[in-house]
């Protein structure tokens, strides 16, 4: 990493996993909440393609940080059906 340049990638995922923890249970609007997993699955891809700046020399880490983006998709699907009304 650039002694000038700022980890934008790390300020977003940290961002990315505050939603997950507190706007993610509130969707309820379809479109918004599968809109919303497909930002979650968008960023998974990014860093697994991309990886973390600053944190080239371990490439498992940007795999593990995928990899949680991929399970906050999960997450958000199960606490949507537990929240649903019974048929």
């Amino acid at each position: 990493m650039n002694a000038d340049t700022f980890p934008y990638d790390v300020v977003a995922l940290a961002m990315l996993l505050l939603l997950n923890r507190t706007l993610a249970p509130s969707l309820r609007a379809n479109w918004s909440f599968w809109s919303f997993q497909a930002v979650n699955i968008a960023a998974a891809a990014y860093f697994a393609w991309f990886g973390i700046e600053g944190v080239e020399h371990v490439p498992v880490a940007s795999y593990i940080v995928a990899a949680l983006c991929l399970f906050h998709v999960v997450q958000n699907v199960i606490v949507r059906q537990r929240q649903a009304p019974p048929r």
